[in-house]
């Protein structure tokens, strides 16, 4: 008995000992494992990184697959397919950063086709202008959504990029410089916003063109792309935050187990959806033909009313753009631009439209009515039709002109500028107060 009692005091006076053992194990155990999973999850975002830029690939390769060789030499006419391909894949998913009351704006961005400033301007190749701006340049700032900023073309072939090499060309001035804030989904109620912030900012343009139309009927309950991201944000903000309680299945140690364990039960695999192959369309039909052969429009589409709403909307985004024009001596230039699916040959032009974008069928042609019957001013122009008889490619896809198109757009803009004076009206301003 008492050998079995001084076994057992001897025990007791171990576990400390056994103990303390143990914890060092364990603690060693976890450090390893957090050490492994760091390094495991560090390799997953180079891998991860690594695939976004294959995937951006073959996005590009697809697309390039989907609409034939012939179809994108006559939209890149003179540019090789490895030119081709970059240029798709340059353009394929445009970055964006945070820009207040705006909600979003171009991301700074470097690539051989597309670069964006850390400002928020696309660059417009080697003629860019300075940045800060020179104050005593007559500088021309241009707001718009993808149509403007040049998706799926080269920074010199972008709308802002030869409206500046047009109106040097026809006015002889070297310092006219031209800044391209366009962005991605934005329409007319952002661009104000993004130009009263460059006002607050003490960036003041001499001139604001803002080229609008496809993407205000887009987002026709007046909500900007991002806004259900928003507001999902905001209200969730005021919540308490759920309290992250300790679980030993947080440990590193177990989190590793759980890693091994799901590469013991196997990978699982991913389906991939493709999209299908449009089907030749014929020579014989005519643009309406071959849209009512492919589209059945519901009153989500067609309703009068909401484009109504959108119209007046606009028109009201333009006043107040002109009012705060006038207060900074700006000239302001609203232009409506052109759409695929109003007096544009779709037989030229690949199809597919998704339901937003078909509201443009029965937007623009309400909008063309109610020019006819109003004055907008002469800061207003209308280049929604200026592709009506073009007779060949002026699409990179869907919405985004080529560069040729671009030039037409950039051509239009550049002749409403000087037709009206805005030019001279610029020039005879910034004369009275030099450098602003």
């Amino acid at each position: 008995m008492k050998q079995i009692s001084a076994r057992l005091r001897s025990l007791v006076h171990l576990i400390p000992i056994w103990f303390t053992l143990f914890a060092a194990i364990f603690l060693a155990a976890n450090y390893g494992s957090s050490r492994y999973l760091h390094h495991l999850d560090y390799g997953r975002q180079i891998a991860k990184e690594s695939q976004a830029a294959a995937e951006s690939r073959e996005e590009a390769r697809a697309t390039f697959a989907r609409y034939g060789l012939n179809y994108f030499e006559r939209v890149y006419p003179g540019k090789s397919e490895s030119e081709i391909v970059q240029l798709i894949q340059d353009q394929a998913k445009t970055p964006v950063s945070y820009e207040p009351f705006v909600e979003f704006r171009s991301s700074p961005y470097i690539s051989p086709t597309l670069n964006i400033h850390s400002a928020g301007f696309r660059l417009i190749g080697p003629a860019q202008g300075p940045w800060p701006i020179d104050k005593n340049a007559l500088n021309l700032f241009v707001f718009g959504g993808s149509m403007a900023l040049g998706s799926a073309v080269a920074d010199e072939d972008a709308i802002p990029a030869q409206l500046q090499h047009s109106l040097r060309a026809r006015t002889g001035l070297a310092n006219l410089t031209v800044y391209n804030f366009a962005a991605g989904s934005h329409f007319s109620s952002q661009e104000i916003a993004y130009l009263q912030n460059l006002l607050r900012a003490g960036i003041v343009p001499n001139i604001a063109v803002f080229i609008d139309g496809q993407n205000d009927f887009y987002f026709w309950n007046g909500e900007t792309s991002e806004s259900a991201l928003f507001r999902w944000f905001v209200g969730s903000y005021g919540s308490p935050t759920p309290r992250q309680d300790f679980s030993i299945k947080t440990l590193p140690l177990f989190r590793l187990a759980r890693e091994l364990r799901s590469h013991i039960g196997g990978p699982t695999a991913s389906a991939a959806a493709s999209k299908s192959m449009e089907t030749p369309s014929t020579a014989q039909m005519t643009s309406d033909q071959l849209y009512e052969s492919e589209y059945h429009d519901e009153a989500d589409i067609t309703d009068p009313g909401r484009v109504q709403q959108v119209i007046e909307r606009y028109l009201t985004n333009k006043k107040i753009a002109e009012g705060v024009a006038t207060a900074f001596h700006i000239e302001p230039y609203f232009v409506w631009q052109p759409s695929p699916l109003y007096k544009y040959d779709l037989r030229h032009h690949p199809k597919n439209f998704p339901d937003n974008h078909r509201r443009t069928r029965y937007g623009y042609p309400a909008m063309a009515a109610y020019v006819q019957d109003h004055d907008l001013g002469s800061d207003f122009d209308w280049c929604a039709d200026i592709y009506e008889h073009a007779g060949k490619p002026l699409y990179t896809d869907i919405m985004h002109y080529n560069p040729e198109g671009n030039r037409l757009v950039a051509d239009c803009v550049a002749s409403g500028l000087l037709r009206v004076g805005v030019i001279e009206r610029a020039r005879r301003e910034q004369v009275k107060s030099p450098g602003g």
